[in-house]
C-alpha cells in the first residue's frame, strides 16, 4: 500500500526534518510513501481534494492557522488522519475539535514522530479495508464501500452511485465486481 502525506509547515528548516523523518520511516520499513509539501495552511485549503491519507500540520502560519485549515479540510474530507505540530501544547484541547489524531511538540525526535506515523498508518490500514479507490477522468476519489448505492454500465462506462453523486468510470462490469467483491 502507497500512502500519501501532506507536510502544512511555513518553517523551511520544520518541513526538511518532517520530510527526512518520513523517508527515514519509510526505508526502515519498507512503507511507500509520497510526500507533498505545502507553505501554509491556504495551500493545501485551497481547492482541498480528499487524496492524502495523512496530513501533518503546524498550528501557528502566517496566511491560515493551522486550526482554521483543519475545520476546512474537515468539511471535506472526515476520515484524513491529522497530526498537529506545534511548540504551544495549549492547543491539544482544540485539537479534538476537528478529531486530530494527535499532537507533535517542537523540537520532535525521530522517536516520538515515528511512533505516530506507525500509530497513524495502523489506523489507516485498519480502515482501508473499508474503502474503495478509483479515478475518474477529474480526479482520484476514496470512497467508503458503505456509501456507494449501486453500479451500473452504460456505453462502455460504469457510474457508481453514492446518496450524494455520481462518478462514472472507465471499466468493465467484472472487474469492478471482482474490486468490491471483497467489501461485500
Amino acid at each position: 500500500m502507497r500512502f500519501k502525506v501532506a507536510i502544512v509547515e511555513d518553517h523551511k528548516q520544520s518541513a526538511e526534518l518532517l520530510a527526512s523523518y518520513i523517508h527515514r520511516y519509510s526505508k526502515e520499513n519498507k512503507v511507500e510513501i509520497d510526500v507533498v509539501n505545502f507553505r501554509d495552511g491556504d495551500e493545501i485549503v485551497y481547492e482541498y481534494k480528499p487524496i492524502y491519507d495523512i496530513i501533518f500540520l503546524d498550528i501557528e502560519m502566517r496566511l491560515l492557522d493551522g486550526m482554521t485549515a483543519a475545520k476546512h479540510i474537515r468539511e471535506l474530507d472526515k476520515d484524513v488522519i491529522i497530526i498537529f505540530v506545534t511548540n504551544m501544547s495549549q492547543y491539544a484541547v482544540k485539537g479534538y475539535e476537528v478529531d486530530a489524531l494527535s499532537f507533535l511538540l517542537k523540537p520532535i525526535t525521530y522517536f516520538a514522530f515515528s511512533q505516530e506515523l506507525k500509530r497513524a498508518i495502523d489506523k489507516i490500514q485498519d480502515r482501508e479495508n473499508n474503502y474503495f479507490m478509483f479515478s475518474t477522468k477529474d480526479e482520484t476519489i476514496r470512497l467508503h464501500t458503505s456509501e456507494i448505492l449501486y453500479v451500473e454500465s452504460m456505453k462502455h462506462k460504469l457510474i457508481i452511485h453514492t446518496k450524494q453523486k455520481q462518478y462514472i468510470i472507465n471499466g468493465t462490469m467484472r472487474d469492478i465486481e471482482s474490486k468490491l467483491s471483497k467489501y461485500n
